[in-house]
């Protein structure tokens, strides 16, 4: 949520869904509602579902996803928006490193593949086969309405299939390296 609420991109709207946890995470997200954060819950639907219902909030024309185990440095958002704001037929893509409990214990693999660190036509993306993280990408939302909603009835990969089918929906594919 910190990451989220520290992006330095001046018009932003934060939207948390709950799904069904049973810990104390709502309480938390509870915490950060404001005008510009909105924290909605639903029962227990798995990750696609709760994608699902933030989407159905959102009034913005770019989506950032973002899952509970995710950061993103504070430029993200505006390093990648200038590419995205005269060609909103276009999907970015961004760099990333696994860690483990701090940014300290960083393992020796980033992505994504090195054949991905550049920008393609999106039949030269599909056919690499690779992927990048969900959090990596800025989505136009127009790109998301027309390859259609998350499938909540895949468990594994669900953001593989939704993002290859937003892939098919693109003009042009871009990654920053920053």
């Amino acid at each position: 949520i910190n990451s989220a609420v520290a992006q330095d991109w001046p018009n932003k709207e934060i939207i948390l869904v709950d799904d069904g946890s049973s810990d104390n995470s709502l309480a938390i997200a509870k915490s950060f509602e404001c005008e510009n954060i909105k924290v909605f819950h639903q029962k227990n639907q798995g990750g696609s579902a709760a994608r699902n219902y933030g989407l159905m909030e959102a009034k913005g024309e770019y989506i950032q996803f973002l899952d509970a185990d995710d950061l993103m440095p504070p430029d993200k958002i505006s390093t990648q928006m200038p590419y995205l704001l005269d060609n909103p037929k276009w999907w970015i893509g961004w760099r990333w490193i696994r860690f483990k409990d701090d940014l300290d214990g960083i393992f020796e693999r980033e992505g994504p593949h090195q054949s991905l660190r550049t920008d393609l036509k999106p039949v030269d993306w599909l056919n690499k086969r690779h992927t990048m993280l969900l959090h990596c990408w800025l989505t136009p939302k127009y790109l998301i309405e027309k390859a259609g909603f998350w499938d909540t009835k895949i468990i594994q990969n669900d953001d593989g299939e939704f993002f290859f089918r937003v892939i098919g929906n693109a003009q042009q594919v871009l990654y920053t390296d920053n």
